[in-house]
């Protein structure tokens, strides 16, 4: 019966690399293959959502990109029930600002990332402020903006900062962020 062997073998490493995002070691061998561990790998609790701007009843696709998980507890923020799935999807049944949870490895390593998603209500076109709901002093979660493409949201809502001092709003207004450092294509 011949020699075997399912791990690093015993020679000469040339190449020995760690990832610094999730501390996972890679070992190139001379001529014996590459060899990989997430030995070191720190549990952290990772994720995102396909859109985190959307409207009543949409479903929302959540993605865990968490190292070392082993279990998972999602809180969506809406009173709903936990999803233990790793990649659930979730829909909102009324507007407003929810702070989603995901919490791995529910044991002695408990580890949670937050992330904020925007529930805009089904509002009708045209909309009318005296009976949808009002102005962005009213009603300022009937409005949002997120970005398609190239991930800088170039709109805000608040007390204009630069250029733009005049509104008809009271307080807020919605206005592009002409302060913010973009690139123009």
């Amino acid at each position: 019966m011949g020699a075997t062997n399912t791990g690093l073998a015993n020679v000469r490493i040339d190449m020995l690399q760690i990832r610094q995002s999730d501390k996972y070691v890679i070992a190139a061998t001379h001529g014996r293959g590459l060899y990989a561990s997430d030995l070191f790998t720190v549990p952290t609790s990772l994720f995102h959502s396909d859109i985190q701007l959307s409207y009543i009843n949409k479903s929302i696709q959540f993605t865990s990109d968490s190292y070392s998980a082993t279990s998972w507890s999602w809180n969506f923020g809406d009173g709903s029930p936990v999803s233990t799935l790793e990649n659930p999807t979730h829909s909102y049944t009324t507007a407003g600002k929810f702070n989603v949870t995901l919490t791995i490895n529910g044991g002695a390593s408990v580890l949670t990332k937050n992330l904020y998603i925007h529930i805009l209500p089904n509002r009708g076109t045209p909309y009318v402020v005296a009976s949808d709901g009002g102005t962005f002093e009213i009603n300022p979660n009937d409005f949002g903006s997120q970005s398609i493409s190239g991930g800088v949201n170039k709109w805000e809502s608040g007390v204009p900062s630069n250029a733009l001092i005049t509104v008809n709003s009271p307080v807020n207004a919605w206005k592009t962020d002409l302060d913010a450092g973009c690139y123009r294509r």
